[in-house]
């Protein structure tokens, strides 16, 4: 075989162009997978006020996070609240350079809230890079003994139920409950989190409100009742979290009341309240190239496992932890988001009829 140097430089060529539009359109940072980190700062923000569970797991995630990333960066940890989540996620979806240092931990709230396409949202969850998630297996809504007694009558005063935005899924619980039950109540909202509600609700101002880290607490101190779940999907049903076994699910509710909510008004309340399957989100901007996803993916991965994150968790979030990292996360999103229009439609006419939605 002859030596060719002319087809030696044009191959080389092609290498080197091929390289360049990879470069060019991914975005590669060099270094990505080994040390595009090192001596570079993480801004963490989080949509959920100190003391409530977004802010609990965006405090996990930055003080374990930065020995499983490739470097070691600093985080810095920024809380946001406000809008049920969407003054934080508008920001971030809008001005966050995809570059892997600006992140972020929004409660599952904010799926609710483009789910029923509310007015502040300026943001799209589906066009986020999804790091990852971790969930407790589902929601709770407890209410007072003063507030169990006027539930069911629709002749007394209306139970009291508090809220940050309408959107939480405990919030659309409750609102599927007046929907379904016919309970007798209204909301108050604009609350910033669960140690507000807690507040709210030991005080008497409010009569009920969601929360399974405080539940527990309130329910041995007596100064609660679980009224009702979610609970976790398995087998195409909704079953009881093992750490709530006293308290039955929604489903199970409506059934024992003999009520048959329509195909529709069922898809609705599953899409509702499926974002506990989420329930903290870890997101990066749109457009972070692959190769910083797949860095900060593989460092939630071993963080989330981490005995310290575990622990932690468990201790003071739930007994329970599901973590989903990348696609899986991504594709219960779309699960979600991704729903038939009479579906939606079923959901916006809902919140106009009970307005608590604004």
């Amino acid at each position: 075989m002859k030596f060719s140097l002319r087809r030696l430089n044009v191959a080389l060529l092609r290498i080197l162009v091929v390289a360049f539009l990879f470069v060019l359109a991914g975005g590669l940072p060099a270094g990505a997978e080994n040390n595009y980190y090192q001596d570079k700062t993480i801004t963490l923000i989080t949509s959920g006020a100190p003391g409530g569970g977004t802010d609990l797991t965006a405090r996990l995630i930055a003080t374990i996070l930065p020995k499983y990333l490739p470097g070691n960066p600093r985080i810095i940890l920024r809380n946001r609240p406000g809008g049920g989540g969407s003054v934080a996620l508008n920001s971030f979806y809008t001005k966050a350079k995809p570059d892997g240092t600006t992140l972020m931990v929004a409660g599952s709230g904010s799926i609710g809230l483009q789910f029923t396409k509310a007015k502040v949202v300026r943001y799209n969850l589906g066009e986020m890079r999804h790091i990852g998630n971790a969930s407790h297996g589902g929601d709770l809504i407890v209410i007072s003994k003063a507030g169990i007694k006027r539930l069911n009558d629709p002749k007394a005063e209306p139970v009291v139920c508090g809220s940050k935005g309408g959107t939480e899924e405990w919030a659309l619980l409750s609102m599927f409950g007046k929907e379904f039950l016919g309970w007798n109540m209204r909301w108050i909202l604009g609350f910033e989190g669960a140690g507000a509600l807690e507040l709210a609700f030991r005080q008497g101002e409010i009569d009920m409100f969601g929360d399974s880290r405080m539940i527990k607490r309130l329910e041995e101190e007596g100064k609660g009742i679980g009224l009702a779940q979610n609970g976790t999907i398995k087998k195409g049903r909704f079953v009881r979290r093992a750490d709530f076994s006293h308290v039955p699910t929604l489903e199970e509710l409506v059934e024992r009341e003999g009520r048959r909510p329509s195909a529709v008004a069922w898809k609705a309340y599953i899409a509702s309240v499926a974002p506990l399957s989420i329930y903290k989100l870890f997101i990066a901007p749109p457009k972070t190239p692959d190769p910083i996803l797949s860095a900060l993916v593989s460092a939630y991965e071993k963080t989330s496992s981490d005995p310290k994150f575990v622990n932690t968790w468990k201790k003071l979030v739930s007994p329970t932890l599901e973590v989903r990292t990348g696609e899986e996360t991504t594709e219960i999103l779309r699960s979600i988001l991704d729903v038939e229009p009479a579906v939606l439609a079923y959901a916006e006419e809902m919140k106009k009829r009970l307005n608590i939605l604004k």
